[in-house]
C-alpha cells in the first residue's frame, strides 16, 4: 500500500490518487468496483459443478462440516483367491483420487480460468 503513496520527485500526484482521479472520472467509487464491473458479464461456474453431486449444495454444506463418504474414505486393498485357491493379484477400494476425481476434472476443465460462483449461501463461506 506504500508504494501507491510514493511520488515520484518529477511528478506532483500519487499513485493512490492518480487511481482515485480516474475512478471518480469515470464514475466508480473504488477498485472493488472496478473489479465488480470487469467480472459483472463474466460467466461464473457453479461451485456444485465440483464435486456434482446435485444443485442444492447439501454435499458441499456436509463436505464442510465432514461428514460425506469421503472424509470416510480409508482405500483397503483386498486379497481374492480363484476357484482353484489360487491368490489373485491385490484389488483396492474406496479410492479417494477415483471417488473424487469430478473436482480434479472440473478443475481442469470448466473451472480453469473462470470465474466460480462464491457458495456464500452455505454458513461456513458467510463472513462472521
Amino acid at each position: 500500500a506504500d508504494d501507491l503513496n510514493a511520488t515520484p520527485s518529477s511528478c506532483t500526484t500519487s499513485a493512490a490518487d492518480d487511481l482515485n482521479a480516474k475512478l471518480e472520472d469515470a464514475g466508480i467509487e473504488d477498485a472493488s468496483e472496478l473489479c465488480d464491473r470487469v467480472y459483472a458479464d463474466q460467466r461464473k461456474v457453479p461451485f456444485a459443478s465440483a464435486a456434482n453431486r446435485g444443485t442444492d449444495l447439501q454435499f458441499e454444506q456436509m463436505f464442510f462440516n465432514g461428514r460425506t463418504d469421503w472424509q470416510e474414505e480409508v482405500e483397503t486393498l483386498y486379497q481374492a483367491e480363484n476357484a482353484a485357491g489360487e491368490a489373485e493379484p491385490l484389488s483396492a477400494t474406496s479410492i479417494l483420487e477415483e471417488d473424487a476425481e469430478q473436482v480434479d476434472a472440473f478443475y481442469e476443465g470448466d473451472a480453469r480460468g473462470r470465474r466460480l460462483e462464491w457458495p456464500g449461501e452455505l454458513p461456513n463461506f458467510q463472513s462472521s
